[in-house]
């Protein structure tokens, strides 16, 4: 998944979808984000409770209406690991439908 929407510029996550319709993992490949604040987008603080949610959830932080808590003083970069994750899920979508796939 992709965003140019982090506080350094562009995220690039590989993201690990289930076949059961979660979020397995997600591994960063490109970030620039502040050392110490949004470089916590790896901590397990962060990742471990997005782990297991389902596609169908809603991916967004708090402040945005969602149900995701930022990274304390790091909501830009939360937003940006967020929205890779949404891409992700979209191309998912896009690609099982393609081939038939009901997810």
């Amino acid at each position: 998944g992709r965003s140019k929407n982090g506080y350094g510029g562009e995220i690039v996550l590989m993201v690990g979808l289930g076949a059961d319709g979660t979020l397995v993992n997600y591994q960063k490949l490109v970030a620039n984000e502040t050392p110490g604040l949004g470089t916590k987008m790896d901590s397990d603080g962060f990742r471990k409770p997005l782990l297991g949610r389902s596609i169908k959830a809603d991916w967004r932080v708090k402040k945005d209406g969602g149900d995701v808590d930022a990274i304390t003083a790091a909501t830009i970069s939360s937003r940006a690991v967020l929205e890779c994750i949404r891409d992700a899920i979209a191309k998912y979508g896009k690609a099982a439908g393609q081939l038939g796939v009901r997810n």
